[in-house]
C-alpha cells in the first residue's frame, strides 16, 4: 500500500476490519512504487512504435464436392481477401523488419556510447 500505516479504527472498535490507512510510513517505497510505474510506462511507450502484424486466416474450404460448388462465390472471395492479406501481412513485416534494424543501429550507438562514458 506504498508506506501507509495501518492503525485501529479511531473509536477504538477492535475488529479486524475496522483498520483504517493514515500517513505515510516510509517514503521510500512510495519512491520506489512510482520508479517501478515509470519503469512500466517507458517500456509499453517504446512497445507503441512497434507495430503488430497479424497472420492472415487460412480460407475454410468443405470437402464435399456439392457444397464447395454450392458456396463457389464465397469460398473465391475468401482465396481473394486472403491473398490480399497475406500481401499485406508481409509488407506489415517488411516494415516492422526496416523499423527494427534503425532501432537497432541506434541502441547500438547508444551502448557504445554509454561503454565509452563508463570506461573513461
Amino acid at each position: 500500500m506504498c508506506g501507509y500505516i495501518v492503525v485501529t479504527h479511531p473509536i477504538g472498535m477492535r475488529s479486524e476490519n475496522d483498520q483504517v490507512f493514515m500517513g505515510f510510513l516510509n517514503p521510500r517505497l512510495c519512491r520506489r512504487a512510482w520508479l517501478y510505474a515509470i519503469v512500466l510506462w517507458v517500456g509499453f511507450a517504446a512497445q507503441a512504435n512497434a507495430q503488430i502484424c497479424y497472420p492472415p486466416t487460412v480460407p475454410f474450404v468443405p470437402n464435399d464436392p456439392a457444397a464447395q460448388r454450392e458456396f463457389a462465390d464465397l469460398i473465391r472471395q475468401d482465396f481473394e481477401t486472403y491473398i490480399v492479406d497475406v500481401q499485406n501481412f508481409f509488407k506489415c513485416l517488411d516494415t516492422e523488419r526496416a523499423r527494427t534494424l534503425e532501432e537497432a543501429r541506434t541502441m547500438t550507438e547508444e551502448y557504445r556510447r554509454f561503454l565509452q562514458a563508463t570506461s573513461q
